[in-house]
């Protein structure tokens, strides 16, 4: 009588377990997100549950076996560090979008920025590091000048890190530093085929939207209730091909009788701050008309990969551009655009934008696609659809990357 009682009073503090543990499973975690001119932190906590089953004795085998839920809280730190860069430079934007992504897909990482007057000022002796450290550098247009793979030794033998380097700017790709090669994985915006051919440990990473585009907000506001047919925003400065827009954009705007309007703005010079005193448009007005239209014009730039090509995608607006060539520095500069998304249905290697031959085919193009919206609709939902995948596809990889070749220790 004794065994039995003590044996029911192991079972009634098992459900108590049992019963503090869906609580605590039900408690609120809340994410923060601290900014300011030097540093950028993003803390999530990821929960892991596992189902543990307890062995029944002997006596009780009739009966249910109860099931206890353990919790296990994990985490992986991610520093990034730069002597350079700061939040309010434009080439600051591709490591912003890359910690929004992880913030929305990743809550296990906490994340952090810090601004360094030199990149081993970012380590203060005594303190814990980081599970991975990634520096941020710049490729200046191919002068290795910010590009600090000097101290890729020094994270590699000191910090006992695997250097982790992430190499921004270089549209033209014109990187000349060879010391980038000797990091263990190393990223790089703007798509340069050569280079990632000839260097396996050099992968792409995309650029995103700027730095200042307003992100977190609803932008998938369906083609009926759109404003604009279409935008044309941007500096004329970066390229001739943006001169010979302009100028099919006015002459067919002059006699437009469209059912919706067409928007435009221009500036004469690029402008890296995106100051309204340099003829910008706020950033919330801009992504405001970006959101508004069914169609964003996207021509190339100093790259084919533009700022405007991305911010059109997350406004759901259908990108407008020419067929790319091959650029005789970068190459196929347009593959990963073209890549195949693993749950995407394409019968084409072209993602769902409208591209033309040249400028002078748009009018026609226009007025040809406005003839059928539900066509354009589904148009606009295949968009949609393609380009959380593009996202999630490009960012997992590297995030992937990260994890396999960062939490690796000598």
């Amino acid at each position: 009588m004794f065994e039995y009682l003590r044996k029911l009073s192991i079972i009634s503090l098992i459900l108590v377990i049992v019963t503090v543990s869906i609580c605590y499973i039900n408690m609120d975690f809340n994410s923060s997100i601290i900014i300011s001119p030097t540093t950028l932190s993003i803390n999530r906590t990821d929960i892991i549950i596992n189902n543990i089953t307890l062995l029944e004795p002997p006596l009780l085998s009739n009966r249910i076996v109860p099931t206890v839920t353990s919790i296990q809280i994990k985490s992986i730190s991610v520093e990034f560090w730069s002597h350079y860069l700061t939040p309010s430079r434009g080439n600051w934007a591709p490591i912003r979008n890359f910690i929004y992504w992880m913030r929305d897909n990743k809550p296990h990482v906490m994340v952090k920025f810090t601004k360094c007057p030199s990149l081993p000022d970012c380590y203060k002796n005594g303190t814990s590091l980081p599970d991975i450290v990634i520096v941020v550098a710049l490729g200046n247009r191919g002068k290795p000048r910010h590009s600090d793979v000097q101290f890729i030794p020094w994270v590699q033998n000191t910090l006992k890190r695997r250097a982790i380097w992430f190499l921004l700017a270089d549209e033209w790709c014109e990187w000349i530093g060879g010391g980038l090669y000797n990091a263990e994985l190393s990223f790089k915006t703007y798509y340069h085929q050569s280079l990632l051919k000839e260097h396996r440990n050099v992968k792409y990473f995309p650029i995103g939207v700027s730095h200042k585009f307003p992100l977190d907000i609803n932008k998938t506001v369906p083609l009926s209730s759109r404003k604009y047919v279409f935008n044309f925003m941007g500096s004329t400065a970066t390229s001739m091909q943006r001169v010979v827009l302009k100028e099919v954009v006015e002459k067919m705007n002059s006699s437009w009788k469209g059912p919706l309007p067409i928007f435009q703005h221009y500036t004469s010079f690029w402008s890296g701050g995106y100051d309204t005193s340099a003829g910008y448009m706020s950033p919330n007005d801009f992504q405001d008309v970006l959101c508004s239209s069914i169609f964003t014009l996207a021509p190339y730039g100093h790259a084919v990969e533009t700022f405007r090509l991305w911010e059109s995608l997350e406004c759901s607006s259908i990108p407008i551009m020419l067929y790319s060539k091959s650029d005789p520095k970068c190459g196929d500069s347009f593959a990963p655009f073209r890549v195949r998304l693993p749950n995407v249905k394409d019968i084409s290697k072209w993602p769902p934008f409208i591209f033309l031959h040249n400028w002078n085919e748009l009018p026609n193009i226009i007025n040809t696609l406005l003839l059928d919206m539900d066509v354009l609709q589904q148009k606009q939902d295949d968009l949609i659809s393609w380009y959380k995948e593009f996202k999630n596809y490009w960012y997992g990889t590297a995030f992937d990357e990260i994890l396999r070749i960062g939490l690796q220790r000598s």
